[in-house]
């Protein structure tokens, strides 16, 4: 509903006047006259190599792996950090092109994904540089996590044995 001057009632976010405030404040914000932006800014290539480094470096074995893992599968499959770690086993195949360094991965787990065809499959290649190689990473872990969890677990990235979505 349209906010109504004369009789003071409606939606007033709707109203004329807050309309013109409210170009004008973003205006003012443009021009470095307001406070400051809280506009998100990327991640630097240097930013997401040093994560990667200090995960590798962190004492706890399994923390370090799977951190390093789900970092690099979460900008590869260009997702958000909850739903890439609740990336489940069955959406993970091999890419029959290029088996070697390749695997076919898919998301379905989204605030966006409403039906089967929001979630296409998705390729992942292996990277020369290791901190960019989502497969060997990836790899790494999985080894290292059905050695230390040997129980059923739909969960790829199931740090601890976890397999509730929720704690995940």
């Amino acid at each position: 509903m349209v906010w109504n001057d004369a009789r003071q009632e409606g939606n007033l976010t709707h109203s004329a006047q807050l309309a013109r405030l409210t170009k004008h404040m973003r205006r003012f914000q443009t021009q470095r006259r307001g406070v400051t932006s809280c506009v998100r800014r990327p991640l630097t290539p240097q930013e997401f190599e040093r994560i990667q480094e200090a995960y590798w470096k962190i004492p706890n074995r399994e923390l370090g792996l799977c951190g390093s893992a789900l970092n690099s599968f979460e900008l590869h499959m260009v997702g958000r950090l909850d739903d890439s770690a609740k990336f489940r086993e069955a959406e993970l195949k091999a890419y029959t092109l290029y088996p070697e360094f390749g695997v076919w991965a898919r998301l379905p787990w989204s605030k966006n994904v409403m039906e089967e065809r929001d979630a296409p499959p998705q390729v992942l290649l292996a990277s020369i540089d290791t901190r960019y190689d989502c497969v060997s990473n990836l790899g790494l872990w999985l080894e290292y996590h059905y050695e230390v969890n040997p129980e059923e677990n739909e969960f790829i990235f199931a740090y601890s044995g976890l397999d509730d979505p929720i704690r995940i």
